[in-house]
């Protein structure tokens, strides 16, 4: 290697080597974050469809989220200053289609015997007429909650494809922190993609950060 070459190589490596990878680990980089998003997209997808599938999801101690589906609903903008980015569900009319539901495990209250008054926290399968049955318990038997078919799923176009998305309600219990949200969002085979509408809660009036949605049920009568 001569003098004048070896100063060069530092520019040849840079203009054959370094900045043609550097080129291609960018683009890498650019195609991971998508495939990332396309994953969060279908793994969000596949949640969802689980939630309708289940009825009744367990999940922290003592808590679940209920899927439903959607056959009329009412939302207004979010208010200037709150705190929710969505639109505001003020009411919406709610479809267990038990066509949908499949028997599974669920943590279920066994009174013990040897203990009158008291109950043990088990896990057992619950069949399709159980989780009705707890669906409706946990909507306190709300007029807003009924049995139906899929004929009676309200359906919107998708923003993305603009193809008929199923609507559909979610009771979801976020974690101990956060307590509950009440989502309507449209679901769009289509594209596989969840849409939020709006949503619903109401601050525990013994701890702020602690949301319920037990106001979006309707009382019976």
């Amino acid at each position: 290697m001569t003098p004048e070459k070896f100063k060069q190589l530092g520019k040849h490596v840079t203009a054959n080597i370094t900045d043609p990878l550097g080129q291609r680990l960018n683009q890498a980089q650019k195609e991971v974050g998508e495939l990332k998003e396309s994953l969060q997209r279908y793994n969000k997808l596949v949640t969802f469809c689980q939630y309708l599938t289940n009825g009744e999801t367990t999940c922290g101690w003592g808590a679940a989220t209920m899927g439903m589906f959607v056959s009329g609903y009412r939302a207004q903008p979010a208010k200037a200053g709150d705190r929710r980015t969505q639109a505001e569900l003020i009411e919406v009319d709610l479809v267990i289609i038990p066509e949908v539901l499949v028997p599974h495990v669920l943590r279920v209250n066994i009174p013990n015997t040897s203990r009158p008054g008291t109950s043990t926290s088990t896990a057992t399968e619950v069949d399709v007429l159980g989780i009705i049955a707890r669906m409706k318990k946990h909507a306190r038997n709300a007029k807003n909650v009924a049995t139906g078919t899929f004929a009676d799923v309200l359906r919107e176009p998708c923003a993305t494809c603009d193809q008929q998305a199923l609507v559909i309600g979610i009771d979801k219990y976020i974690d101990d922190d956060n307590g509950y949200v009440f989502t309507v969002d449209r679901l769009c085979e289509a594209c596989s993609l969840v849409e939020n509408i709006a949503s619903f809660y109401k601050c525990d009036p013994t701890n702020q950060q602690y949301g319920l949605t037990n106001e979006i049920y309707r009382e019976p009568g």
